[in-house]
């Protein structure tokens, strides 16, 4: 209920140590209630409706109904009402009929009103289910709620973008909710009423004069246009939120939602209320062991937290897969359903997540050969089984990525037969073998029994039904471009894709056919809609065809490029990205299509709402075109102009440095001058969530020159990249980023946040020493111990970093830390060499990571081991013997030798002759594949021959197969004799 609407001076129920008035007692009117009241009086001429009053309380009479009597029409409602214009009828028989008429109107409105009544418990969510507004009390706010709900309350009309599953949803209704607080009630658009047009939407708000805030929700098939309009409309009591899929445009405040810090947002939520949501998973998956804390929900856990998206990290957390395939194989059994539910998910991915109505599935059945009355059975078990749901007359899957896991199911794609890569197992150190501990046994699983194999001849049926139905949607002329990307595009990835493709849905002539439909689009068309199928098109074609196809109409390519503008430019940097795989050539002459000096402005033109789009258009189409484009776009940028704009608008902090990075490819001295600029807003945005906005910032960081050594071009970025990053970190306020740093927690790992210490200490090495000084070490062991016995990888790296400061208490905290270890991190072998040889004592391996080729950091902490304890470094060395013959055997293809002279050098310090015994074990052809090392490096890779080059004289000295191929590098590459 919002303020000033009820008043309870005479006694609340919900209260009762509250004042109570009783029927012989005088009334009482608050002050509160006279003000407004008074305030409506002096406003506007109104109505009294005084409803089950007897007005025989002197006092209210005098203070409240006369004074309005006066100049109001007054209307009595109840049994002994005898005025001119009262009603004699009991409130319980009068008021339905007065308000009937209003909630008629709403029926038949385009607009539905929200009321967060209902509530539903967490197995919505876990479930995959579209989340709604009953749902907002039981999901994990994000921290785009608060950002969202200020961003309506300060622009009044705000977009907000994010990938199927990211969440969008249920951050809108959190956020909303929020609002209801300030009198704010939520209108949805209703589905049924998207074509009805905006003049009718705002035509049929008049039926609700409260302050208001519209949700367009799955408005990624409305045009920038409609969008726009609607947002003009918006006022300090008509707020306005749109949200969509991919690029919504609008020219509106526009946010985002980071679909990874959502992800690791989710996964710590796990973790800590694991007591509470294991039954409830393990009710969904029962493949789990028995016991909140077993292993196998550990494992779960971590698997769940490499998904892209939050729906994702559910789906893989409670088995949602097992669950897509025992729906549909119970559904083939109740008059094969599952037809109907594939039917309901393809049109519901070729209508953009729009719902489908029963007239296009009656179509798409009539196609499978079934009719009216089998739907109809079929949708009323699809609903009763939630799978299915309808609003507004429209049916959908129960979540978008739902419909696209049902598809992949019903095309039942060849299982994937390559064996698992798994790594070498470390064993403990020979001296400790027999205090070693026995692997954790996961609790007994009694998994439910495996659902049957269906023959290849069901499989050929379903196959055959899906390839059907997709094709001809994709066929139907009438199905929206957007549509077509999404049912054949990048979203249609996997196994299930290479069906299609092996059904002839997919291939050259679906090539052809979809390039042709995108550009048969006008430059006056939806450009981005039409860039988006043929980039999608391209991008996934295994024929060089469809390049032909693009050329032969070069004309509409460059109309398109000539009309770039903030809402399309999105899409155009992507068909430009997409194009330079096949035909760099023709990509580099379409980037000169776009007018340079537009270029120049396009980001100034779109303003703070487009930034995502403009920014990345000018970063792509620069890039392709090479140096004259980029000559010539800068020729005509107006850096005043920039500078400007950083100081107006209030823009979010990952617009600024999405912007910066974009500059980088244009003029990168006028991007860092504009970073320097920035800097000390940037620095207040940042320590306000700096895990959160280091996930924003890497991308940029790493560009200019700070990022880990196999991504840099140069060992030391340049004096003007070192001074701008400076004015950025000596902008922070060291106390709040040593707070961040005292509470390591699971998103530091997904976020990279370790790399945000790398570039503190180095770049800024004083502020850093400062920060080191504020971090509260105390708090921080605290924070460890949320993961017992397997401490945080990052706070082990930032422990790393404070022990040049601080070596006596954190030295402390891993004597603490080390009986409680079920494993041992290099990391903490490297920092405490004598803790680690207590470890290895008691039997706890230690994995160097040679496979994954980590030589320089490995030989480091063989060194410190040596120093310490000569007989253990060397057992250590000997058990990560496997290891190392693979990552000399370089399985790992990415810069496999990178410090391996120095593994050389500690390895033959601690352990003579195991280097050799190593080399001799390699297969056939490893030695061989050195030459790789030994060649010339490309512009961007770096010389491996000081690391390989003693490897091959040694392994010339050996026997067998290493020796003959060794001889025969030594032949082809003669300088290695010097």
């Amino acid at each position: 209920m919002p303020n000033e609407v009820m008043f309870k001076p005479h006694g609340d129920a919900a209260d009762a140590r509250s004042a109570w008035m009783l029927p012989h007692e005088p009334g009482h009117v608050p002050s509160q209630v006279s003000t407004v009241m008074q305030r409506l009086a002096d406003n506007h001429a109104r109505t009294l409706l005084i409803v089950g009053y007897s007005e025989r309380d002197q006092v209210v009479v005098e203070q409240l109904v006369q004074p309005l009597d006066a100049s109001w029409r007054t209307i009595r409602v109840g049994p002994g009402a005898s005025g001119a214009h009262d009603l004699a009828a009991g409130a319980e028989v009068a008021l339905p009929l007065l308000a009937e008429p209003y909630a008629s109107r709403e029926d038949v409105s385009s607009w539905h009103t929200v009321t967060y009544r209902g509530s539903r418990d967490i197995r919505s969510a876990l479930t995959g289910q579209r989340l709604d507004p009953r749902d907002v009390s039981t999901c994990p706010e994000l921290a785009e709620v608060d950002l969202l709900a200020r961003a309506l309350k300060t622009e009044h009309a705000v977009v907000m973008n994010g990938a199927a599953g990211s969440g969008k949803s249920i951050t809108a209704y959190q956020a909303l909710r929020r609002l209801t607080d300030d009198g704010f009630e939520t209108l949805r658009l209703r589905d049924s009423a998207r074509g009805n047009g905006i003049r009718t939407w705002l035509e049929d708000l008049r039926a609700f004069p409260r302050p208001k805030a519209l949700l367009l929700d799955d408005a990624q098939d409305m045009s920038p246009d409609t969008v726009r309009e609607l947002a003009e409309h918006a006022t300090n009591e008509t707020l306005v939120l749109v949200v969509g899929i991919d690029h919504v445009a609008g020219g509106v405040r526009t946010l985002r939602l980071s679909p990874g810090a959502a992800v690791a947002r989710l996964a710590r939520w796990v973790r800590e209320e694991r007591q509470t949501l294991f039954p409830l998973i393990r009710a969904l998956d029962d493949n789990l062991g028995n016991h909140a804390n077993d292993l196998f929900f550990d494992r779960r856990i971590e698997v769940a937290e490499q998904q892209v998206t939050p729906w994702h990290f559910l789906y893989t957390l409670t088995g949602g897969w097992r669950r897509i395939r025992q729906s549909v194989l119970e559904l083939r059994d109740a008059q094969r359903a599952d037809l109907a539910l594939l039917a309901v998910a393809v049109a519901q991915i070729a209508g953009v997540d729009a719902g489908v109505d029963r007239s296009s599935l009656t179509s798409l059945a009539k196609e499978l050969g079934h009719d009216d009355a089998w739907l109809a059975r079929c949708l009323r078990e699809l609903k009763m089984r939630g799978l299915v749901l309808e609003s507004d007359e429209r049916l959908r899957c129960a979540h978008l990525q739902s419909a696209y896991s049902v598809i992949s199911w019903m095309l039942h794609p060849a299982p994937w037969n390559a064996p698992l890569s798994s790594r070498p197992v470390v064993p403990p150190i020979a001296s400790a073998a027999l205090n070693a501990p026995q692997p954790a046994t996961p609790s007994e699983v009694k998994a439910r029994p495996a659902p049957p194999d269906l023959s290849k001849s069901e499989m050929d049926s379903d196959r055959e039904a899906a390839c059907i139905l997709i094709k001809v949607v994709l066929d139907n002329p009438a199905t929206p471009l957007r549509g077509l990307a999404w049912l054949a595009g990048r979203h249609m990835l996997g196994d299930g894709r290479n069906v299609l493709e092996w059904k002839g849905v997919l291939g050259p002539k679906r090539d052809e056919q979809l390039a042709l439909r995108a550009l048969a689009t006008p430059a006056d068309g939806d450009i981005a809609a039409a860039a988006q199928l043929l980039s999608d098109t391209i991008a996934y074609s295994h024929d060089a065809g469809v390049v032909t196809t693009v050329k032969a109409r070069d004309d509409r390519i460059r109309e398109w490029y000539a009309s770039i503008a903030p809402e399309n430019a999105w899409a155009l940097g992507d068909l430009i990205n997409s194009l330079h795989r096949p035909d760099e050539e023709y990509a580099a002459q379409i980037a000169r299509y776009a007018d340079s000096k537009r270029l120049s402005a396009l980001v100034l033109e779109g303003g703070w709402p487009h930034t995502a789009s403009t920014g990345y258009a000018l970063d792509r189409i620069c890039n392709e075109g090479g140096q004259q484009v980029r000559d010539a776009v800068r020729s005509h940028l107006n850096p005043d102009a920039y500078l400007r704009m950083l100081d107006t608008g209030d823009p979010e902090f990952w617009r600024v440095v999405n912007l910066l990075k974009s500059f980088l490819s244009v003029d990168a001295e006028l991007a860092l001058r504009l970073f320097v600029h920035a800097a000390p807003r940037l620095a207040q945005q940042f320590q306000s969530d700096p895990v959160r906005q280091w996930n924003d910032m890497s991308g940029f960081i790493i560009h200019i020159g700070y990022g880990p050594d196999f991504l840099r071009r140069r060992k030391h970025p340049t004096a003007q990249v070192r001074n701008a990053v400076r004015a950025f970190t000596r902008s922070l306020d060291r106390q709040k980023v040593a707070e961040t740093l005292s509470s390591p927690n699971e998103q530091w790992g997904e976020v990279n946040f370790y790399a945000f210490v790398d570039l503190l200490s180095e770049a800024d090495p004083t502020t850093f020493r400062s920060v080191a000084d504020l971090v509260d070490v105390t708090l921080f062991e605290a924070s460890l111990g949320t993961r017992p016995g397997n401490p945080n990888q990052t706070a082990l790296y930032v422990m790393h970093h404070l022990q040049e400061s601080r070596p006596e208490e954190i030295h402390a905290i891993l004597d603490r830390l080390e009986p409680t270890l079920k494993q041992l991190p290099p990391l903490f072998a490297y920092m405490a060499p004598d803790l680690a040889t207590r470890t290895l004592h008691r039997g706890l391996p230690l994995d160097l990571g040679l496979d994954h080729d980590r030589w320089e950091l490995a030989a480091a902490i063989l060194d410190r081991l040596h120093a310490h304890d000569r007989v253990a470094a060397a057992e250590v060395a000997r058990s990560n013997q496997a290891s190392m013959t693979i990552g000399l055997a370089a399985v790992n293809w990415h810069n496999p030798w990178e410090g391996l002279r120095h593994w050389t050098e500690a390895c033959d310090r601690a352990a003579p002759g195991l280097l050799d015994t190593a080399i001799a074990e390699l297969p056939v052809g490893a030695v061989a594949g050195w030459a790789r090392a030994l060649r010339r490096p490309g512009k961007s890779s770096r010389s491996r021959r000081a690391d390989i080059a003693p490897l091959v004289h040694r392994a010339a000295l050996l026997n067998g197969h290493v020796k003959s191929e060794a001889t025969d590098l030594l032949r082809r590459f003669p300088s290695l004799a010097k």
